[in-house]
């Protein structure tokens, strides 16, 4: 990251008293991973306009703030629902609703939660992934205290710590910990794209590719003038940043889908997922490997009349709102939100 590291006071305090409890990125005072971590935990870092050291500016639920201040301008109804209700109520809550949009940053999910995604498309639902970095690790409730997880980070994907051998097992599932990738469930399969890089520099826009121009999903554009769209924002300036995924039919992404952009591009901060290397390689930043550090937009349909919007980047929400949500990324999105929810074809399929 190129800007100074500056730990507010709050956080500072986190990380100086155990009292509170810690997270799944911490370690022991024995240097051994925290593997279990709890909702009701005091987190005096998630709160609206709280700014992240990481990055110098926002992350997580203030950018999330940012995607609810989009709905509201678009005039959209929603509800919000946590992962617990998510769990607990499952399709009873899911299948009330057209479409669900993530947050922006939807990375811990447990198997329950994956096939209850995938059992709701496949019934007709509508996913829009306004995030990134989604979908990426193996995580498991305690059956009789849901408010707890458990990570174990394996020896797989971009991590802060490893699991020791034999202790690589879940607890609560009796399932091996890692990444879903490794498991077979890698995010591409099932919204199209998946963890590509992370860095925390200046971000940048999307670039509209011929899919945006001359396919059924060229409606979705209506009101976009703009060849660049997103290349602004609240959030590191631009609509890509942060972490960010990438269409790779590799790695299972749906070959029928309409790739509508792609990244202008990013610095060499973004560097590629340990996961995308076999060896320890020089030159894997975004200016040397565009090819794979990139963020894509992306849509598809699914048998059953199920459809996915991924966009694969954490700070998407940030540009959604800039200028009052009055831009080009707005327009676009809400188009398609617009499409999801409504009651006609998305695009002008019997």
């Amino acid at each position: 990251m190129p800007h100074d590291k500056i730990v507010p006071e709050d956080e500072q305090y986190l990380f100086a008293h155990p009292e509170p409890g810690r997270s799944c990125y911490d370690t022991h005072a024995d240097g051994t991973p925290v593997r279990y971590s709890s909702r009701r935990r005091p987190l005096f870092n998630v709160r609206p306009g709280f700014p992240n050291w990481l990055t110098g500016s926002y992350r997580h639920f203030p950018v999330d703030m940012y995607i609810i201040e989009w709905l509201e301008h678009v005039g959209i109804g929603y509800h919000v629902a946590t992962d617990e209700d998510f769990e607990r109520e499952g399709r009873a809550l899911t299948d009330r609703y057209t479409t669900i949009v993530t947050g922006s940053h939807p990375e811990y999910w447990t198997r329950n939660g994956l096939d209850l995604l995938e059992g709701y498309l496949n019934a007709g639902g509508r996913i829009m992934y306004l995030g990134g970095n989604g979908f990426y690790w193996v995580t498991s409730q305690l059956r009789d205290k849901p408010w707890i997880i458990e990570v174990r980070r394996d020896n797989s994907g971009t991590r802060c710590w490893d699991a020791p051998y034999g202790e690589r097992t879940h607890v609560a599932t009796r399932e091996a910990g890692g990444i879903w990738r490794s498991r077979g469930r890698a995010p591409n399969k099932m919204l199209g794209v998946g963890f590509a890089s992370e860095g925390w520099s200046k971000g940048c826009g999307y670039r509209r590719l011929d899919a945006s121009y001359h396919s059924p999903a060229a409606s979705l554009f209506a009101g976009v003038n703009e060849a660049i769209v997103g290349d602004y924002g609240y959030v590191l300036g631009g609509a890509v940043g942060d972490e960010v995924d990438r269409f790779d039919i590799a790695l299972g992404s749906p070959e029928h889908a309409y790739v509508l952009a792609t990244s202008t591009g990013l610095g060499n901060e973004y560097q590629l997922v340990i996961e995308d290397l076999t060896l320890s390689l020089p030159d894997q930043g975004g200016a040397q490997r565009p090819d794979m550090v990139r963020s894509d937009l992306v849509l598809f349909a699914i048998d059953g009349g199920g459809w996915v919007f991924s966009v694969g980047s954490i700070t998407y929400g940030g540009a959604l709102a800039w200028n009052g949500c009055d831009n080009g990324l707005s327009r676009l999105t809400a188009n398609v939100v617009h499409a999801f929810t409504g009651k006609g074809p998305v695009l002008g399929e019997t």
